[in-house]
């Protein structure tokens, strides 16, 4: 397996986290990937250089697709050989790159070009043909680039994101250092990231957890993974909830086989 990560060009910065690529060998046999779990507001844009992942229904995904905002968790099924190149939009950044109202793109899996229209299907093109990762790069920066859209005034809500991210801050407290009304942000936290400020700092933490679950060495302890939960009893009632297993459950099907996108060589 390799995987690769490129930063974005600095115009991007505020829109795009990272450009990363995943490449698997052919071993004869499709493998199970972790289900992509709820999002705390972001979106990956994926660009299928080989057969795209498959639903676990059988269907095939397009090969240039989004995976958006996510309420539940969605299973894949990655093809015996599998080779993708894929673009980390930012939580609350959506609207930066697309004027798609982000509350429509919960829970969906899109093609592209239902974003970015014919040139999302050139741009797809163009990717199988570069050279390498570099190629690649340069290629998504020449798209995204002139399609990078300036915030909507009094809507740049990016401190609050990454306070949410970050922790457990109160929302009133959030809310106040916007300088807004709690029921102004909300809606303006909601057209940004397609989530209300408190679930997302909900599942904000669930990620949080789960990247030190899986990312921790063996032998770790069962003990809270995020110091937002109250306890243990908390924290395993919400991975149920959101990710249907126990913390434990989801540590031992990664131990068993299932690939996931928590690499430490590029999270950190």
């Amino acid at each position: 397996m390799r995987v690769n990560h490129r930063r974005p060009a600095p115009p991007l910065d505020a829109a795009i986290d990272r450009y990363w690529s995943w490449c698997l060998g052919e071993d004869g046999v499709p493998a199970a990937m972790l289900p992509s779990m709820p999002g705390p507001g972001g979106m990956e844009v994926f660009f299928h250089l080989g057969q795209p992942f498959s639903g676990d229904d059988g269907a095939l995904l397009p090969r240039s697709h989004l995976l958006c905002v996510r309420s539940a968790p969605l299973p894949l099924v990655m093809p015996v050989s599998m080779h993708f190149i894929a673009v980390r939009v930012k939580a609350g950044a959506i609207p930066r790159l697309t004027d798609i109202p982000v509350a429509s793109l919960v829970d969906t899996c899109l093609a592209a070009n239902a974003l970015w229209g014919r040139a999302a299907d050139e741009l797809e093109e163009q990717l199988a043909l570069a050279n390498d990762m570099n190629a690649r790069t340069t290629l998504l920066d020449r798209f995204f680039i002139p399609r990078l859209r300036e915030p909507v005034t009094g809507r740049d809500l990016h401190p609050a994101v990454a306070t949410l991210l970050g922790g457990q801050l109160r929302i009133d407290r959030v809310a106040e250092a916007t300088g807004l009304g709690r029921r102004q942000f909300e809606n303006r936290f909601r057209h940004a990231t397609g989530s209300s400020p408190v679930r997302f700092r909900r599942v904000a933490r669930l990620r949080r957890a789960l990247r030190s679950l899986l990312l921790a060495p063996e032998g770790m302890s069962s003990s809270l993974l995020d110091e937002g939960y109250v306890d243990q009893a908390q924290q395993i009632h919400e991975f149920r909830e959101l990710t249907g297993c126990t913390p434990m459950q989801l540590r031992r099907t990664v131990k068993e086989g299932a690939a996931h996108f928590y690499n430490a060589s590029w999270m950190d």
